[in-house]
């Protein structure tokens, strides 16, 4: 990808840098190594940050440029220049430090789908009266579907099991309970102990 001249980017440069025919031009900022503007072929303008860390050239696209008299749909990221700049500061902070924002990035995407994808307490105790419940007693299992149909399904069914802390009621008292138990066998002993 061919470089530009270096200027201090502001929305007036940005508008009027020139689409390329084909492929992208990227225009550097003259004050912070990296940032710039990318400019493809089909007029799509976004900002850049271009950075080594740990010996490995690394770009990251910071966002869409606010195109003048443009709307965008929900779910598009749009920054004017001043605030690209401002998140390209704060990402050179980072690779300073010897952090990767796009590591980072991608560390918090795979957390977050990983608590969208987390089951939630009802799907840990429909796995457990499949699993576990056949092989106790039948007073047992009773017992222990009691305790979830009552107490704990009621407050925690829709929670996912990532959760920290959740309050639930024991013999109408509330008891600060631990929701981020391994399996639900550990949340029916907790209730039961609590209580």
């Amino acid at each position: 990808m061919p470089r530009r001249a270096i200027v201090r980017l502001t929305d007036k440069v940005v508008d009027a840098l020139p689409v390329p025919a084909t492929g992208a031009v990227i225009t550097y900022d003259k004050d912070i190594p990296g940032f710039g503007v990318r400019v493809t072929a089909r007029g799509a303008r976004s900002f850049v940050l271009n950075y080594v860390v740990n010996g490995i050239e690394r770009r990251m696209t910071i966002g869409k440029y606010v195109v003048p008299g443009v709307e965008r749909g929900a779910g598009h990221s749009i920054w004017s220049s001043t605030a690209a700049r401002e998140e390209a500061r704060e990402l050179r902070r980072k690779v300073d430090r010897g952090i990767d924002p796009l590591a980072e990035k991608k560390d918090q995407e795979a957390a977050a789908a990983a608590e969208r994808d987390a089951p939630t307490v009802q799907d840990l105790f429909e796995r457990y009266d499949k699993e576990h419940l056949p092989h106790k007693s039948v007073r047992a299992a009773a017992d222990d579907r009691s305790i979830w149909n009552q107490l704990v399904l009621p407050r925690l069914g829709n929670a996912t099991s990532s959760k920290h802390c959740a309050h639930a009621y024991v013999n109408n008292s509330p008891v600060r309970t631990t929701v981020a138990c391994r399996s639900a066998s550990e949340r029916i002993s907790n209730l039961r102990s609590a209580g």
